[in-house]
């Protein structure tokens, strides 16, 4: 929806490192050769492949930052404002789609895979064809390295389609299977429009025998697979007893869920947010629940068990302004939690300049571990790391001083016996205005990575 509302590019790889990486040198040329952003899409299940790809040499770009710095270049009709923008609306379509079509078709971003001849076919985009492999052998009708003789159309680039692809794959064929994974049914419609205006009988069939939304597992795609195909080529059909021969038993998956040790999202062992969320566990044994607004990043996990802590959560950086609502006097003050890495991405003018500004009187913690800790552990402004290209070493407290917060404290998160104190400070206190309590304590996975260097 976003590739096609913006007119940029989306792509959609095959989930194996060298196509991964291919797609990514095709798309930088792909924006050179349309002169428009491309999105590359990688799906959860592409963290669970390995395999290896041969590096290529960096490429010289044809000027370099100094030379572009020392000479600047302005034209106005590349700036975003009317009537500009109405230009590049017609440019968009008439100029830009065009050049990318031309190089997707001509570079063959898209594959044409498995056999060659049939009067069935199926559609997928990219990212599931991994899955939709496994379907196919569970079917019997592939091996697990893709070998098979029904066609596939492999969209490794989902937005823009290039018509003539569609049309040439379409032609000879029946019916061909649309796996398009969520909704809505972007694809499937524009296969529709394609073929109608070219007048190809083809059927397309997609959401009416595979799931309108959610993941298509192997499972869901098997069963769609087999209800179109007993509708459309009922031949290539494996006997059930064959497909169970090959299946694993429901009551053996069952077993293994059972035995296979659960792994739930969690803190690390040893984690300084721990402490942060035991404490407020405590707090509110004593004076009762009071309404948490989560943030982005590891402190998200204070939602789950055993803490299950945190009513909301609407982006990263906006733990605080997401519960900006809650300003009228009551009984509990409302708690907001923010990370060191949200709060300098947003959340010091989005929480708590907003906060300032409109004389809340709630509650903000900010857990400073240090880093930007759930995305890698990089340096941010109020790291104390000695960065020789980096400013460091800028306090959060300092900060909420400049814009006017005057209600601040600073806790070492180990002290649980003092976060459970400061927080019930803060929530009782007579004081009116809002209240930040930084909660300090070291990422322990930075901190193992910093001491054996």
């Amino acid at each position: 929806a976003f590739a096609m509302k913006s007119q940029m590019w989306l792509l959609d790889p095959r989930p194996n490192l060298e196509s991964i990486v291919d797609m990514v040198e095709r798309g930088f040329e792909l924006s050179e050769a349309s002169n428009t952003p491309v999105m590359l899409e990688l799906r959860i299940r592409a963290c669970h492949v390995y395999g290896s790809f041969k590096a290529k040499n960096n490429v010289t770009p044809a000027f370099t930052l100094r030379e572009a710095m020392e000479n600047p270049v302005r034209d106005y009709s590349r700036v975003v404002l009317p009537p500009s923008n109405f230009v590049h609306e017609v440019e968009k379509v008439e100029k830009r789609l065009p050049a990318a079509i031309e190089y997707i078709r001509s570079h063959k971003l898209n594959e044409f895979l498995g056999g060659h001849k049939g009067d069935v076919g199926i559609v997928v985009q990219g990212g599931i064809y991994n899955t939709l492999i496994r379907a196919l052998e569970t079917a019997g009708l592939s091996d697990s390295f893709g070998e098979t003789d029904i066609p596939i159309y492999c969209l490794n680039v989902t937005y823009p389609l290039i018509d003539e692809e569609v049309r040439g794959f379409c032609l000879d064929k029946r019916a061909v299977l649309m796996v398009e994974e969520g909704q809505p049914d972007y694809l499937e419609q524009a296969f529709n429009s394609i073929l109608k205006n070219a007048d190809i009988p083809t059927k397309v069939v997609g959401k009416a025998v595979l799931p309108h939304a959610g993941e298509y597992t192997g499972q869901a795609l098997l069963q769609g697979l087999r209800a179109f195909l007993r509708e459309y080529a009922p031949h290539l059909l494996k006997d059930d007893k064959q497909i169970d021969a090959i299946s694993v038993p429901a009551e053996i998956q069952k077993g293994v869920a059972n035995v296979v040790p659960q792994r739930p999202p969690g803190f690390c062992t040893g984690c300084p947010e721990r402490p942060v969320f035991s404490a407020m566990k405590l707090l509110q044994k004593e004076i009762g629940k009071f309404h948490v607004s989560c943030d982005i990043g590891c402190h998200l996990f204070s939602i789950l068990p055993p803490f299950d802590i945190g009513n909301t959560t609407m982006g990263y950086g906006l733990g605080w302004a997401g519960s900006s609502a809650f300003g009228a006097k009551a009984d509990k003050r409302t708690v907001a939690i923010m990370g060191d890495g949200g709060f300098w991405h947003n959340g010091l003018t989005s929480g708590v300049g907003n906060a300032v500004f409109n004389k809340n009187d709630n509650i903000l913690v900010i857990v400073d571990n240090g880093y930007s800790a759930a995305t890698g552990g990089q340096d941010i402004l109020s790291s104390r790391a000695d960065n020789k290209t980096k400013s460091t070493n800028n306090p959060i407290s300092r900060a909420v001083r400049g814009v006017g917060v005057e209600w601040v404290r600073e806790v070492n998160t180990y002290n649980i016996g003092r976060m459970k104190a400061t927080l019930k400070e803060a929530m009782t206190t007579a004081f009116a205005g809002p209240k930040v309590i930084v909660a300090q304590s070291e990422c322990m996975l930075n901190r193992q990575r910093r001491e054996r260097q």
